[in-house]
């Protein structure tokens, strides 16, 4: 059964290369993440409606922006913005990372059911999993301070990789502390049909690279 309402979001974005199976699996998704989060409540949104605006067109808005072959999802939750952004780009392998067990059992149980093969699920906490150098992005909804996304996942990064970090505002206060970490910063606005609030794209790289 076709999913004309997330069908119609995906239109007003603008988005393109979204086909089909993709939009799909997408709907398949939102229906798994609204199944479990009645009982392991893994977000606030709590509508099928409100859950395709700000969970998943909100994932999909960085689509422009990703760069590479494989991506780290810092902090993803319940799989955001990793797991929409799995299922638009096939050809980009995502590990999936997230300090909680209902989080990531989440994860799995989605992977499974969608058939994504290109998601591996991690449980710990960034500060104490391999992969120093490993990544093309890492990207990340979790973090409210864009110093601790970069001191905590900087070294993720292979040579000229980036960080993305979605926020809503960005002041000029947050960031100004990145260049003493060694990032330059680019802050770019996002367009979310529907979503009522700002949003923001902000992308790290290191200065020296």
């Amino acid at each position: 059964m076709s999913d004309t309402e997330l069908e119609g979001l995906i239109r007003e974005s603008g988005l393109t290369g979204i086909t089909e199976d993709m939009t799909e699996k997408l709907s398949g998704f939102a229906n798994l993440l609204l199944k479990w989060n009645r009982v392991y409540n893994l977000t606030g949104v709590r509508t099928r409606g409100e859950m395709l605006v700000r969970n998943i067109m909100d994932s999909l808005v960085i689509l422009p922006y990703l760069r590479g072959a494989v991506c780290l999802d810092a902090g993803t939750g319940p799989g955001l913005p990793g797991i929409p952004l799995a299922i638009a780009r096939p050809d980009i392998s995502f590990a999936l990372v997230d300090s909680r067990q209902k989080r990531i059992s989440f994860v799995r149980e989605a992977v499974r059911v969608l058939g994504l093969t290109n998601v591996t699920p991690v449980l710990g906490r960034l500060e104490s999993i391999p992969g120093d150098g490993e990544y093309d992005m890492v990207t990340s909804r979790a973090f409210s301070s864009l110093s601790d996304f970069a001191g905590l996942t900087g070294r993720f990064l292979k040579k000229g990789g980036r960080l993305l970090a979605m926020k809503g505002n960005v002041t000029k206060s947050e960031l100004e502390p990145l260049g003493a970490l060694g990032f330059s910063a680019e802050t770019h606005a996002l367009s979310v049909p529907h979503y009522d609030g700002a949003r923001h794209l902000v992308i790290m790289g290191m200065i020296n690279d």
